[in-house]
C-alpha cells in the first residue's frame, strides 16, 4: 500500500500543479479578453503575452491575434498584422480540427498577399472537411480562390456539390433550422448563387 499511497500523492501533486499553472496563466488569458471587450487592444495583447504559457491554449492565438488586428486598423502599422497573421498560423496548429481558425488563417493571409491561392485553397478544403455543413463562407473562399488562380476545372467539379448544399441550405433557411438567419450564411448562400 506503500507504492499506492506514494503514486496517489505523487498524481495529486502533478494535479495540483497543472491545475495551479492553468489557473495562474488563464487569469492572463481572461484579462485579455475583458481589455478586448472593453476595447483597450494594446492591453489585450499584453495579457494575451503573459498567457502564452499555458497548456491548454484552447483558442488563445486566435483571440490574440484579432487583438492585433484591432490595433492594425487603429495605427496601421504593418508589423501588428504581420504578427497578427503569424499568430493564426500559429492557432492553425494549436487547433489542427477548427474549421473556422483554418479558414480565418486562410482568407487573412490570402487577401494580404501572404499565402498563395493554392496554399489558401489548402486551408479552406480543409476547413470544409473539418465542418463540411455549417458555414458556406467556407465554401464562397474555397470558390473564389478557385476563380482568382483562375482553375476552372476545380470551380466546375464543386459546382454539384455545392449547388446539393445550396439546396438544403435554403430548405433550412425556408424552416430557419438552428436559427440559420441570424448567421452570415444567408449572405454567403446568396454571394455564392
Amino acid at each position: 500500500t506503500a507504492y499506492f499511497l506514494t503514486a496517489v500523492s505523487l498524481f495529486l501533486l502533478l494535479f495540483l500543479f497543472f491545475t495551479a499553472h492553468e489557473a495562474y496563466y488563464g487569469a492572463f488569458y481572461k484579462a485579455g479578453r475583458v481589455a478586448f471587450s472593453e476595447k483597450r487592444y494594446s492591453s489585450a495583447i499584453s495579457a494575451y503575452k503573459k498567457a502564452e504559457p499555458l497548456w491548454l491554449k484552447r483558442r488563445l492565438f486566435y483571440d490574440e491575434s484579432v487583438a492585433y488586428f484591432k490595433r492594425y486598423t487603429e495605427t496601421l502599422d504593418s508589423l501588428l498584422l504581420e504578427q497578427g497573421i503569424q499568430l493564426l498560423f500559429q492557432a492553425t496548429h494549436e487547433n489542427p480540427f477548427d474549421a473556422f481558425i483554418m479558414d480565418a488563417y486562410a482568407k487573412t493571409a490570402y487577401e494580404n498577399g501572404k499565402i498563395s491561392a493554392t496554399e489558401a485553397i489548402v486551408y479552406y478544403s480543409e476547413a470544409i472537411s473539418l465542418d463540411a455543413k455549417n458555414n458556406l463562407a467556407y465554401y464562397f473562399h474555397l470558390l473564389s480562390a478557385y476563380v482568382d488562380e483562375g482553375d476552372r476545372k476545380s470551380f466546375v467539379a464543386w459546382e454539384p456539390h455545392v449547388l446539393v448544399l445550396l439546396e438544403r441550405y435554403s430548405n433550412q433557411l425556408r424552416d430557419n433550422e438552428h436559427l440559420t438567419v441570424l448567421t452570415d450564411n444567408p449572405k454567403y448562400a446568396f454571394e455564392i448563387y
